[in-house]
């Protein structure tokens, strides 16, 4: 008889044990949901779907030259707001993959004043542009979100969303 009760206290010692490392692991597996889930994308596209074009526009980069739909080349284009936390933690992944490809587009949308550090970081990958949410370049893509990014063929046709985290 002493055996059953000894035994029976020992499996409900190992049951809480149990109960309470698994308690532990469902509290750390919240934690990092919540860490990665602040870098998903979102569930609807913040800029064209796959499969359309920019409209019409006409673009002065921060070197006074002019750009336009008809100027687009294959590439990726990127729109990166100053006011937008999750901006400055993709921009090293956007600038990275963008020492990679020929044809870069990046456009700071801000206050003027604002965007120098971004307009910094961009220079030496992309093509840079700076305007305000709702002017030519962020209207035409249909930027509702930021940061939003893809990539174009040479008729500015968006052919992938999210580019940087690939």
């Amino acid at each position: 008889m002493q055996f059953v009760v000894v035994a029976l206290v020992l499996v409900a010692c190992v049951s809480v044990l149990n109960l309470v490392l698994n308690l532990a692991v469902i509290r750390r597996l919240r934690v990092h949901e919540e860490l990665i889930g602040s870098d998903r994308p979102a569930a609807e596209p913040v800029m064209l779907p796959v499969g359309e074009a920019p409209a019409d526009f006409v673009a002065t980069d921060v070197d006074g030259e002019k750009l336009s739909r008809g100027d687009l080349r294959a590439g990726l284009v990127g729109f990166f707001s100053t006011t937008c936390p999750a901006c400055a933690q993709r921009l090293p992944r956007f600038t990275d993959l963008a020492a990679k490809h020929d044809n870069v587009v990046a456009v700071v949308v801000g206050e003027p004043g604002e965007t120098t550090e971004m307009i910094t970081t961009l220079r030496p990958v992309a093509r840079v542009f700076t305007e305000r949410h709702g002017e030519s370049m962020t209207t035409a893509f249909a930027v509702h979100g930021y940061p939003a990014t893809c990539r174009i063929d040479d008729e500015g046709t968006v052919l992938a969303l999210d580019v940087e985290l690939g």
